[in-house]
Parts: C-alpha cells; structure tokens; sequence
C-alpha cells in the first residue's frame, strides 16, 4: 500500500469513524481580528 492510498482508507480516531485520513483542523483562531487571538461574531457564525 503506498501511502497516497493510505490516505484514503478508512480509519478510526479514538470515538470517531473517518472516511479517510484527510482532516482539516478549525482555522478560527487564524482569522481572529482581536489581540489574544479572541473569537469573534464572526467565527460564532462559522
């Protein structure tokens, strides 16, 4: 198995069941607009 294949198996992590190995973590933080990397209205929408 190469490891492009790999990615798109199945697999678990912890409780959860992934369709593949591909996740994308919250980029709220990224896209704060205040000092302290707050949340704002705008990531309360997201």
């Amino acid at each position: 198995m190469t490891t492009s294949t790999a990615l798109f198996k199945p697999h678990t992590l912890g409780a959860l069941q992934l369709a593949n190995r591909i996740v994308m973590p919250p980029l709220t933080r990224a896209r704060s607009s205040q000092s302290g990397d707050v949340p704002n209205a705008m990531m309360a929408e997201y």
